[in-house]
């Protein structure tokens, strides 16, 4: 996973032994859904689970598909990551607007009927319309 963390400045020697404990704890916790790397002007090479309080201008990501056990055989499918540049709340929009929300819109195969959990495509159209422009008013 080392491999796929991009940063600006960053170098093999800057990883710790500390940094491979949380990408391994983050591996093997299921319930951890998020890891960050970035770097952080006074603690250097950062990973964690949780945002950080202030803005950064990049950040590595590691999303995993809901309680998903990671291998090295399923790492493509049970991980999406990447590297964000701006403030993570632009590069959200721009990651959502770009990618996620295409995808989302383009996709035929929702019911127009209400499903199991009593949720409609409209529904879910409007949440998702919703949430892009909350981020481009933050």
């Amino acid at each position: 996973m080392q491999d796929r963390v991009i940063l600006t400045g960053l170098s093999s020697s800057m990883w710790t032994d500390a940094h491979n404990q949380a990408m391994l704890e983050f591996v093997v916790n299921t319930s951890r859904q998020v890891m960050l790397v970035y770097m952080d002007e006074q603690n250097g090479l950062t990973v964690c689970s949780t945002f950080p309080a202030f803005d950064m201008m990049e950040m590595a990501y590691f999303a995993r598909e809901e309680y998903a056990s990671i291998t090295m055989e399923n790492l493509a499918e049970a991980l999406q990551f990447g590297t964000i540049h701006g403030t993570y709340v632009d590069g959200l929009l721009k990651t959502m607007h770009g990618l996620y929300a295409p995808t989302f819109f383009e996709n035929q195969s929702w019911p127009d009927s209400k499903t199991e959990e009593g949720v409609t495509w409209n529904v879910l159209a409007d949440i998702v319309g919703l949430f892009i422009c909350c981020l481009y008013s933050t």
